[in-house]
């Protein structure tokens, strides 16, 4: 015979739909092939075995009912997407909501059932409504392969004694006149506010804006910002007159060292970071 379709629409309980396509059909028994999209389903992967509770999107990739009797048990293959992997599982679908399934009977018989044509059977109870949600448990990701080593790393570059001298210091308080007794009182009165030290401050750009003498020692991992290729990275220290840098996009260039000044500017990330000037070719 030929092959009937029929779609159970999204938010549909699927099983309970094949029940009364089954009791409208007066189908008593054959097989109902299903694929399409499902909400969510319960699945039991094995007799036995305890059942999960997978929350969609789902797709029922290949799904079988077999009617007897007018009932519908219904098995398939579920897969869905774990954190951009695949996943799949099969088994017996004891509930399911369709997010939008297409029903295809082949071979079914179609002897008219006493309560074809009738009401539609009451709904089944779902066993996701009595019980709390177990939702399966995910494979473990992958484990990230090891870094390699990137030769563009910043290496650590402690300035801590350039900063330390950058720092604002305060006037020494001057020592108290008037002798042994002068002293002490002056230990046990509390500090005027002319007194108090200035809290220090850490260095600005200004503090640190100066142009450099010459070519800097550079030093893989120092950052310069060029005026047409915007932020690069020192790859490996300069050979001669020439320095190998990094751009963003990943490219490679030699930069002339001749033909460039330098302005230090503030340290980022303990790495040292200058601004490229092009001044023409010094002699």
């Amino acid at each position: 015979m030929a092959a009937v379709i029929q779609a159970v629409s999204p938010g549909e309980d699927l099983l309970s739909s094949l029940d009364a396509l089954c009791a409208r059909l007066g189908v008593t028994d054959g097989a109902l092939q299903l694929s399409g999209a499902l909400q969510d389903a319960t699945l039991v992967p094995a007799p036995g075995a305890e059942a999960l509770d997978l929350e969609g999107p789902l797709f029922l990739v290949a799904g079988q009912a077999l009617v007897r009797g007018g009932h519908a048990t219904l098995t398939g293959l579920v897969s869905w997407s774990d954190r951009g992997l695949p996943r799949a599982a099969g088994g017996a679908l004891e509930a399911a909501t369709s997010g939008g399934v297409d029903v295809v009977m082949h071979g079914a018989s179609l002897a008219v059932a006493p309560n074809a044509g009738g009401d539609a059977p009451a709904a089944r109870p779902s066993r996701r409504a009595d019980r709390p949600l177990r939702a399966a448990k995910p494979a473990p990701a992958p484990a990230p392969a090891p870094a390699a080593a990137d030769e563009d790393a910043d290496p650590h570059v402690d300035l801590s004694g350039e900063m330390e001298k950058l720092a604002p210091r305060p006037a020494p308080a001057p020592a108290p006149s008037g002798g042994w007794a002068a002293a002490v009182a002056a230990s046990k009165s509390p500090p005027t506010p002319a007194a108090r030290a200035a809290p220090l401050s850490p260095p600005t750009a200004s503090d640190l804006g100066f142009d450099v003498d010459g070519t800097p020692d550079l030093v893989r991992g120092d950052v310069l910002m060029h005026p047409k290729f915007g932020r690069c990275r020192v790859v490996q220290p300069p050979v001669g007159d020439k320095v190998k840098l990094r751009r963003a996009s990943g490219g490679l260039f030699d930069l002339h060292l001749r033909v460039c000044g330098f302005t230090r500017q503030p340290d980022e990330d303990g790495g040292r970071v200058f601004r490229v000037r092009i001044e023409g070719r010094r002699r």
